[in-house]
């Protein structure tokens, strides 16, 4: 390296370098630096400092490859003074000697020189194991200085120059490698002797081809050790097998450590070692690190052999026992009991081990055991009553304790024994009364003893009488008493045995037989009394057969069936029936003249005894019969009604003026006049019942019309001629002349003036005052009228329908002008009357009557031939029930219509006139009657729970998440277990199950799945109580969705679903440029679902719909009202940027302007009509096609110059449609799509 030191105050020596390409040196530089004046070890010339100043011969300075070449004046040109490295950059041995002189001298630079092939092999260092006398191991550092690898090296060894053995090492040792040798006890120094030792190279890779040999030989001078430490340990007496473990001490110099084959740290185990010898090791080490050791042996010697021989048993009564048998002699006696320094036992009952133990001579201990066994005195004591009755048996049971083979001795004391031996149980009987002494003795292994006790025999006195007659009614009782003395008890028996519970002095005897009673006096004998024969007579049975129904008015067969003794007599109770037959048991034959639950009783008695009284029920059933007309029952010939049974599980029979007719199910379509009844019969019962009447009444339509026109035939005008009505009774009627030209007239006998030549048809329709009926009579080209002038007036006022001339009170028939020509006006009658606003030229109607048409335009006005409608009636069903489902139980009721109907469709699926419901639900029924129309039930509510219908609070957006919920309020009920959440699905009033809650949590509900940006949703509620019972539903929450679109002028028209679930009286409306600090802009009353905001902020505008419900609400708690209340719901918010010029449908034509929106939707469109100015009586016709170009709609109103109407469409299918407004001004076409 290269230092510039010019401008500062700093110095460096610089030795052993070399300088080469140096600027010109400076001023601060050590003094003669760069003065050649001296030479190096290879002849160059250095300058004072030994500083080279060539040319280095580096391989790649510009590439920063700094190697020495071959031939450099750097290589061996340092100095040793200077090394401070073992290793060059590369990792080689440095120093080296690069040169091959034999002189390992450094090379100048970061890397040694290293010839190009070269085998070398050196001994780096050399060190002794330790410094201390004694055997001595050798380490040496083998290294690799060549550039081979090394295979095999022989070390030699002198020892104060005297050859020792060599030492070969082989291996593998890489160029500049190195390696360690041990090798084990060269030699044995002495102590304070000094030593010189050498090691040296002989052969490498199995040749003496060592390149250099300056590193061959390695010697360690004058090496002198030192003495051991001199150890002393103090002996160890002779250890028993069984002695403890010796912590081991009192060895010198204190420090050191224990070792021998049964010690562990420091520890010996006699027990482990075993007996024999053993030697134990004590090592020290010394502050010189030098260590020597001592040994002892010490021996572990057996235990002695100690016997006890066993010992003889002996009985608890013996005082004392001389211990012997224990060997050798001289060892001592102990345990329990045992006095050890007299050898003596004291006994007592039970088994005691004894140890003998004896000390040998070496002080070892061993012991011996041997159990001495002390024998129980067995137990004579047996139990036995204290008293006992004269020839009872006694049990006398032996209580003590003996062994298997004693032997027992027993005295009864004139006992007579009834079974019983050896130690017993006995059972024994005296047969006298006195005291008796009982005796017991008993051997069991040599050891005896004996017991006395005591018994006394005694005798009782038992008597029963009868307190009634021992001859008593069924149901009736005999009492029995015994003989009476305080404190006794008594058993009642029959001839059976035992009468459970039976034990009071006196007993009732309720059956025949024998009876007596055992009477207990207190610790005492009992006795048995004498016996009494009771007779209680046989039971009288009041049974007989009743049928479970009958109709009413029929025979009903009675049979008895009971039992009753001869000469009995039968009270009967019919309850009101009338015997056609039979007295006494009968058999009898009943009548019952009335519906409903009879009783029949029977009761029986003979001599003092009666029967219970046996009543049976018979249900009288009368099969309801009605017949009603389900249509007037006064018709118009050619037209009928239907007649209606009450309908369920019966048949039917028709019956007109008494005779029977082809009508046998519940509806019968009458067209005559007559008497109508209906005969039901209940299929399951088999009764049949006939209605009252139904009186039809047929009005004739044949009303002999007659007229006549005098003149009808004109050559010339004016075309005058009067019609003469000569219908007989002519003030019947209302009349209605159409005379052919358009004209019509109402009067009896009209005068009439054609006005132009043609042949014209007279028409003349009559309708009965009192019966409605109609008749008419058309005379063709009746009037024929000649050399005027021809009619002008081109008008066709021809009716067209799409449908039949009788509709469904909900259907209508759609009547029009076939002629649309331009300029006509239309003016529908009906029943000759003009009817209000009925001026387009399409009209639909479903009311009975006679409709016309009148077309006229500026130059005539004609009528059109009447179209009669005859609109037919329909009863509404009403479902009835019977029954009621109990709750908890898999019970079910009948849901049915009392009205007989052509076909039934309820809204479980079913189609019968009746069906079982056995859940809760809203049911309901659409019937279809003869005539094909069709009604629909109201719902009908079954509730098979135990709970209460729940109700929704209210429901709306949660603002938080964007999502409906549903809130309710928890009734107060232990028997609720959870709510379920119903939402409408796609198909309207069809519900799914979205969800369930505990009861036990917060009753809001999120709907995760609701979008209220999209649309409204209904929601429905129910309970489901602890017996798994479902209520019916709540009635429906509806959410509402917000719509907005820009009108004319920059205002915002807002429409919105209306909320559905709760009566309130305002809309809020609040608006905002923050969709989270909306302000209240303005309320509107709840009629109303639109509002155009006609002063909107400029920017983005937030809108959005609250309404407050009347009714707090807090769904957080069952029991208090103080939390938070839930009474407000809220839309979704539209803003106007999402809205911008969306949903509307924007035409013009010239001054004519229309807009349509919200545009798509579900059918409630906005139509704004906009025009500079309005004629007077000026019209707007709109119309509306389907994309087939049918006329889907059609309607005329008045013209003004602003217009905004609503249109509801919600009936038309989904799909695009075309929307058509016509004026005078001028047609514009739109198109909207219904969703």
């Amino acid at each position: 390296d290269v230092f510039d030191l010019e401008g500062t105050n700093e110095t460096i020596n610089i030795n052993n370098c070399l300088i080469h390409n140096n600027a010109t040196l400076g001023t601060n530089y050590p003094t003669n630096l760069g003065i050649l004046n001296s030479k190096n070890t290879n002849g160059d010339s250095t300058d004072t400092y030994g500083n080279l100043f060539l040319n280095p011969l580096l391989a790649d300075t510009a590439n920063s490859n700094y190697h020495l070449l071959a031939g450099s004046p750097c290589i061996d040109a340092g100095n040793n003074t200077y090394v401070s490295t073992t290793s060059d950059y590369d990792g080689n041995l440095r120093v080296y000697d690069g040169d091959l002189n034999g002189i390992n001298t450094i090379d100048i630079g970061p890397y040694e020189y290293i010839p190009a092939s070269q085998l070398d092999a050196g001994i780096y260092s050399l060190s002794t194991s330790n410094s201390c006398e004694g055997k001595q191991n050798v380490n040496a550092e083998l290294r690799n200085f060549g550039t081979d690898t090394i295979t095999s090296v022989i070390i030699g060894w002198k020892l104060n120059n005297i050859s020792q053995t060599s030492f070969t090492w082989t291996g593998s040792l890489l160029p500049s490698a190195t390696i360690n040798i041990i090798i084990d006890s060269l030699y044995s120094p002495s102590a304070n002797t000094s030593y010189n030792l050498e090691a040296f190279i002989t052969q490498v890779n199995n040749s003496s081809n060592d390149t250099i040999s300056a590193n061959d030989s390695i010697w360690l001078n004058n090496q002198s050790y030192l003495a051991k430490p001199i150890i002393s340990i103090p002996a160890l007496n002779t250890q028993c097998i069984n002695a403890a473990d010796i912590i081991l001490s009192g060895a010198t110099p204190l420090g050191g450590a224990y070792s021998g084959s049964y010690i562990t740290a420091g520890v010996y185990s006699p027990s482990t070692a075993g007996i024999g010898n053993h030697q134990i090791i004590y090592t020290y080490t010394d502050s010189n690190n030098c260590t020597n050791s001592d040994t002892i042996t010490t021996a572990v010697s057996a235990l002695p052999t100690v016997s006890f021989a066993s010992l003889p048993d002996a009985c608890a009564d013996v005082q004392q026992l001389n211990l012997s048998g224990g060997s050798p002699a001289g060892g001592v006696y102990s345990g329990a009991n045992v006095n050890s320094a007299q050898g003596i036992f004291y006994p007592a009952v039970g088994t005691y081990p004894i140890t003998y133990t004896f000390t040998d001579a070496n002080g070892c201990i061993d012991s011996a055991s041997a159990n001495q066994h002390i024998r129980a005195l067995p137990t004579a004591n047996f139990s036995i009553p204290p008293t006992a009755c004269i020839n009872d048996t006694v049990n006398i049971v032996y209580t003590g304790i003996s062994g298997a083979n004693a032997m027992f001795n027993w005295n009864f004391d004139n006992g007579i024994i009834s079974s019983g031996n050896a130690s017993g149980p006995y059972n024994v009987y005296w047969d006298t009364t006195g005291l008796a002494q009982l005796s017991l003795s008993i051997t069991d292994s040599g050891c005896t003893s004996s017991f006395n006790n005591y018994v006394n025999i005694i005798s009782t006195t038992a008597i029963i009488i009868a307190a009634d007659s021992t001859t008593q009614c069924f149901g009736d009782s005999v009492r029995l008493v015994a003989n009476t003395a305080t404190h006794y008890s008594y058993q009642w028996y029959d001839a059976n045995g035992i009468l459970s519970g039976d034990t009071l002095s006196s007993y009732s005897a309720t059956q025949s037989g024998s009876y007596y009673c055992e009477l207990i006096p207190p610790n005492t004998c009992s006795a048995i009394s004498n016996i009494i024969t009771i007779n209680i007579k046989a039971q009288i049975i009041p049974d007989f057969s009743l049928a479970a129904t009958a109709c009413k008015d029929d025979m009903v067969a009675i049979n008895f069936t009971g039992t009753a003794p001869a000469n009995s007599v039968y009270n009967w109770d019919f309850d009101g029936g009338t015997i056609a037959s039979g007295s006494g048991a009968g058999p009898y034959n009943i009548i019952w003249n009335m519906d409903s639950i009879r009783i029949v009783g029977l009761s029986i008695s003979e001599g003092s005894c009666s029967s219970i009284l046996k009543q049976k029920f018979i249900s009288i059933n009368q099969t309801p019969a009605s017949a009603t007309a389900l249509g007037n029952t006064d018709i118009c010939q050619g037209n009928s009604t239907t007649l209606s049974a009450n309908v369920g599980s019966f048949t039917y029979q028709w019956i007109k003026d008494g005779i029977n007719t082809s009508g046998t199910s519940a509806l019968y379509s009458v067209n005559q006049a007559g008497s109508y009844q209906v005969e039901v019969t209940d299929m399951n019962t088999n009764c049949s019942s006939i209605s009252d009447s139904v009186l039809i009444n047929v009005n004739t339509t044949n009303f002999n019309i007659a007229f006549s026109a005098n003149p009808t035939a004109f050559t010339i005008p004016p075309f005058n001629t009067t019609f003469t009505n000569s219908t007989p009774n002519v003030n019947n009627y209302y009349w209605n002349w159409n005379f052919g030209d358009g004209n019509t007239s109402t009067f009896v006998n009209p005068s009439h003036q054609y006005l132009y030549d043609g042949f014209y048809s007279v028409n003349l329709i009559a309708q009965n005052i009192t019966t409605g009926c109609y008749d008419t009579l058309t005379k063709t080209n009746y009037i024929s009228c000649n050399g005027g002038s021809a009619n002008p007036c081109l008008l066709d006022p021809t009716i067209a329908s799409n449908g039949a001339h009788q509709v469904c009170p909900n259907d209508s028939v759609k009547l029009w002008s076939i002629d649309h020509t331009t300029g006509i006006n239309y003016q529908w009658l009906r029943d000759g009357i003009l009817l209000a606003g009925a001026t387009d030229s399409v009209y639909y109607t479903n009311t009975t009557g006679l409709y016309q048409l009148m077309l006229s335009d500026t130059a005539c006005s004609v009528f059109s031939q009447p179209y009669a409608l005859t609109q037919h009636t329909i009863v509404t069903p009403s479902i009835l029930a019977n029954g009621n489902i109990q709750p908890c139980s898999n019970d079910s009721m009948e849901l049915y219509v009392s009205t007989s109907y052509n076909t039934y469709q309820w809204s479980n699926g079913e189609n019968n006139a009746s069906i079982y419901v056995k859940s809760s639900g809203s049911f309901i029924v659409t019937v279809t009657d003869n005539n094909g129309c069709s009604e629909s039930s109201t719902p009908y509510v079954v509730n098979a729970s135990l709970l209460q219908v729940p109700e929704i609070c209210i429901v709306g957006i949660d603002t938080s998440t964007n999502h409906n919920r549903v809130i309710w309020e928890r009734q107060n009920s232990t028997m609720i277990d959870s709510f379920r959440i119903y939402k409408e699905s796609s198909v309207a009033g069809v519900y799914n199950l979205i969800g369930s809650q505990p009861f036990a949590t917060q009753s809001i509900f999120e709907d995760v799945n609701s979008n209220p940006a999209q649309q409204a949703y209904r929601y429905r509620i129910t309970a489901v109580d602890t017996c798994g019972m479902e209520t019916a539903p709540s009635n429906f929450h509806k959410t509402m969705h917000l719509t907005i679109n820009v009108g004319l002028g920059g205002v915002w028209n807002l429409i919105w679903t209306s909320y559905k679930g709760f009566i309130f009286g305002s809309y809020r409306i609040y608006r905002g440029t923050d969709s989270l600090n909306l302000q209240l802009l303005t309320q509107i009353q709840s009629t109303m679902t639109s509002y155009t905001d006609l002063n909107p902020p400029a920017g983005n505008v937030f809108y959005q719909i609250e309404v407050i419900s009347p009714h707090p609400c807090y769904p957080d708690s069952v029991y208090s009202k103080a939390n938070t209340n839930y009474n407000t719901s809220r839309s979704n918010s539209k803003n106007t940027i999402t809205a911008l010029n969306m949903g509307i449908t924007f035409v013009s034509n010239n001054n004519l302007n229309m807009q349509v929106y919200p545009n798509p939707n579900k059918g409630n469109f906005i139509l704004e009509v906009n025009t500079d100015k309005v004629k007077a009586n000026q019209k707007y016709n709109i119309e509306v096609y389907s994309v087939m170009g049918k006329l889907v709609y059609q309607e005329s109103i008045n013209a003004v110059i602003n217009l905004r109407k609503k249109m509801y469409f919600e009936t038309m299918s989904k799909g695009v449609y075309f929307i058509r407004l016509r004026s005078i001004d001028g047609v514009v076409n739109g198109r909207f799509v219904v969703e």
